[in-house]
């Protein structure tokens, strides 16, 4: 099946699940577990050189899978949900490293030092300030987990953005891990902003967890896996004046969070 068909047919799966709330924890919970499934597909079709990140990424995923059948079955959150998420979350992390890199050398330019020095700065003010928003919540605001993880999560958004901007010429399959790990952080970002581990099933962001999950599943399925993390995937530099282009409508990220900051109610 082609790619583009794929995309089409985990479109409708979201665009399903945006208009019709019912259908959402039914449609979360299912293409978890076919995301799963599927990348566990690709990982034995394709065989791929670097092995062990794909089997860490396929945990991931399956981990997500356990998290959001364990608040199925329970009809809310559970210890399982909190465990299972995080679980999965630090394959992920200790895979994407492996699975993004190219193994070449870049060159250090002015220009290029001054792309990553503003991206830098831009996202470093919009972690200061989810660091400052959890040290306000105190004890009562929820978990350590639950407060400093958005951090964490814009760190590594920081990381990706970097990637994005500073390559040119993507194989499919780093695409969709990019779009994947992209979604991951941004939907784990607006949970723990809101004070919870994981979203409920039935949120209004379910289409985003059933989009992230899928997409790496079409990562794996796809043949230029194989050339992931390897020279012969290694994206191009893009010219640092092109860098700074992209880079610069970041700097509107922090002026979101204050908006957010601003609407949010302030205890007595």
């Amino acid at each position: 099946m082609r790619l583009t068909v794929q995309v089409a047919l985990v479109a409708a799966a979201a665009g399903a699940a945006l208009v019709v709330p019912e259908a959402r924890p039914a449609l979360l919970v299912g293409s978890n577990w076919v995301a799963a499934a599927l990348m566990a597909v690709g990982v034995l079709r394709h065989r791929p050189s670097r092995l062990l990140p794909w089997v860490m990424t396929t945990t991931f995923v399956a981990l997500i899978a356990v998290s959001s059948t364990a608040t199925l079955l329970a009809g809310t959150q559970t210890t399982v949900t909190a465990v299972a998420t995080t679980a999965g979350q630090l394959c992920a992390a200790a895979a994407l490293p492996s699975l993004l890199r190219d193994g070449s050398r870049r060159s250090r330019s002015a220009g290029r030092v001054l792309d990553m020095t503003i991206l830098v700065v831009v996202t470093g003010l919009f972690a200061l300030e989810l660091l400052l928003l959890g040290l306000a919540a105190g004890p009562g605001g929820g978990s350590w987990l639950v407060r400093y993880t958005p951090v964490l999560d814009l760190a590594l958004i920081g990381v990706l953005l970097w990637l994005l901007l500073s390559r040119a010429r993507l194989v499919p399959a780093l695409v969709l891990i990019l779009v994947g790990a992209f979604g991951s952080l941004a939907y784990d970002l607006l949970c723990t902003v809101n004070g919870q581990r994981a979203a409920a099933l039935d949120a209004s962001v379910a289409p985003m967890g059933v989009v992230n999950m899928m997409m790496f599943a079409l990562a794996a399925l796809h043949p230029s896996m194989t050339l992931l993390g390897t020279p012969d995937g290694a994206p191009r530099s893009r010219r640092p004046s092109a860098q700074l282009l992209m880079v610069l409508p970041v700097a509107v990220l922090p002026v979101g969070l204050l908006a957010v900051d601003r609407d949010r109610p302030v205890d007595p």
